[in-house]
């Protein structure tokens, strides 16, 4: 017999939700139609969509129900749950109706200025991937210079804006009695701090000597590329504009195989031979895949009402940078339509962020798969094979480089009290040379830092990346072995997935979830294994 409590909690799931559906769904429309068309007016609805929604999260009685039934004995196990997790969605939203409507509008504000600036090269106005190409393909240093210089435009703009959004987010915080938002980010999100840097620590030491040796062969292809003398290397000589993607040389590069091709075919080929066709298909419907004015340069998975709609937002050109960015985004999608739609609206999400991120990560990998390559997009010779998977390996440990030196930073921008834009610039270049053996350029590099669309609209957001790829390699693992195949082309992945891994959604925790799924508690032992210790 349910106790008075579950019952009590049964009512605030139903009140809740007969608002929050509808507003959520609103919200996330007015997001699409303004990263899709963006304009003064679709800011505006959409930041009076975020607004109505935020509100529903703000209402006090909302949030002291909540609080007390998450602390009381509930007999529905999904009810327990559904009831923590809108306990934890109201902790964030616990300010007054000012600093709520300020916080939401500025970060309206940003996601237009991200999203329309372009930076200027001369005469030229260039959007990313434009400058991108630049830093992949030109050899002349001047405008490699230029170019680089022209996507960092962005920072003077925004920074201002970052930094009050900063202490905005940490007045909330301390209001509640965390220390500032990077504390209370982790602790919403489920994670634990004091863990988190532990594994940082764990995997710096780890990989450091690989990556001290993958960094050395980066700068030897450079400068023989470029003509560059070591010494003189910068940030500018490489193909990245944060040095947080794999550059590749004219051996490693497959970039004259995605000539021509047909991104989104040969994704939808990949995940059709998994099970996933019809997934796919309703994705692909809604979505909005190649680029324009006024449109995000960035990319992105969303989920419009949890009962169907799913969309990706890309910017496709027959690149190798769009085919891993389409195959994650589409791992997104099939795993918000994978949740079973039994469950409460409150539970039909993915257990963790990066629980999402992970299945994306390990579709967003088969880029440089050579049995993808081979199946969907060319032959690949057996020295080709081992290049594709040195060079995976080398964007692994890049990856776990890159992610410490965010999330680092990311701990001190919200420590107390919030530094300055120039006290910021100094600490990005110091943990940019710590961890990822950057050199830094010359000059007063203050708003650098803000340039990184993240630290702005996704705070302590990317250490959930690191954790995707350590949860896709133990989720790779437990498909091999479980099915008896690799994951291209095995149909019986769908199955696995599905139950094993989305239909579960929100109802367990995220560790639970992999321990259910792939028979162990998270651990970076199959990463490790796969790219730390052992040579492509």
């Amino acid at each position: 017999m349910a106790t008075n409590d579950t019952e009590s909690a049964r009512r605030l799931i139903a009140s809740f939700t007969a608002l929050a559906e509808p507003a959520s769904s609103r919200a996330a429309l007015a997001q699409w139609k303004l990263s899709t068309y963006a304009s003064s007016d679709a800011e505006s609805e959409a930041a009076e969509a975020s607004v109505a929604l935020a509100r529903l999260y703000a209402d006090d009685a909302t949030h002291a129900e909540a609080k007390r039934l998450h602390e009381a004995a509930i007999d529905d196990p999904h009810v327990a749950r559904a009831v923590h997790l809108l306990y934890l969605g109201t902790l964030a939203y616990r300010r007054d109706p000012q600093t709520l409507e300020r916080i939401v509008r500025l970060e309206t504000e940003l996601e237009t200025a991200y999203s329309t600036y372009r930076g200027e090269l001369g005469s030229e106005r260039l959007n990313e991937n434009q400058i991108r190409e630049i830093l992949r393909a030109d050899t002349c240093l001047e405008r490699r210079r230029l170019a680089w210089e022209a996507s960092k435009g962005i920072g003077p703009l925004v920074a201002p804006r970052v930094l009050e959004l900063a202490r905005l987010r940490n007045e909330v915080a301390k209001k509640l009695g965390y220390r500032d938002w990077f504390a209370m980010a982790l602790a919403v999100e489920e994670l634990d701090e004091a863990w988190l840097f532990q594994l940082l620590d764990q995997l710096d030491q780890a990989t450091r000597a690989p990556y001290s040796e993958e960094k050395a062969r980066i700068d030897a292809e450079a400068c023989d590329w470029l003509r560059v003398p070591a010494e003189d290397l910068m940030p500018w000589h490489y193909q990245d504009v944060f040095f947080q993607e794999a550059p590749t040389t004219k051996a490693t590069s497959i970039e004259h195989l995605m000539a021509g091709r047909d991104v989104a075919a040969a994704s939808r080929s990949f995940y059709e031979d998994l099970g996933f066709g019809a997934e796919v298909a309703a994705i692909y419907d809604r979505s909005d895949l190649y680029p324009r004015e006024n449109k995000s340069q960035h990319a992105f998975c969303t989920d419009i009402d949890r009962a169907g709609d799913v969309r990706i937002l890309c910017n496709i050109s027959p690149s190798e940078r769009w085919l891993e960015t389409t195959l994650h985004e589409l791992g997104h999608g099939i795993y918000d339509l994978g949740i079973d739609r039994s469950l409460p609206w409150l539970l039909r999400s993915p257990s963790h962020i990066f629980a999402t991120e992970a299945i994306a990560m390990l579709m967003g990998r088969r880029a440089r798969d050579p049995h993808f390559l081979r199946r969907y997009i060319a032959e690949r010779s057996p020295e080709e094979e081992v290049s594709d998977r040195a060079l995976l390996r080398r964007r692994m440990l890049m990856l776990v480089r890159w992610v410490t030196v965010m999330t680092r930073f990311e701990r001190e921008l919200y420590a107390e009290p919030v530094r300055s834009a120039p006290e910021l610039g100094k600490i990005w270049w110091d943990l940019a040379e710590q961890y990822q053996g950057m050199r830094r350029p010359p000059g007063e590099r203050s708003t650098d830092w803000a340039t990184k669309i993240h630290i702005a609209l996704a705070p302590v957001y990317y250490q959930n990346y690191l954790l995707g790829e350590l949860t896709a390699s133990q989720v790779e693992a437990a498909i091999v072995r479980t099915t008896g195949e690799p994951l291209v082309g095995n149909a019986g992945a769908a199955a696995f997935l599905r139950e094993k891994y989305f239909k579960p959604g929100a109802s367990v925790r995220w560790d639970k979830l992999i321990e259910d799924a792939t028979g162990a508690p998270l651990s970076p032992s199959h990463f490790a294994a796969e790219f730390v210790t052992k040579e492509a």
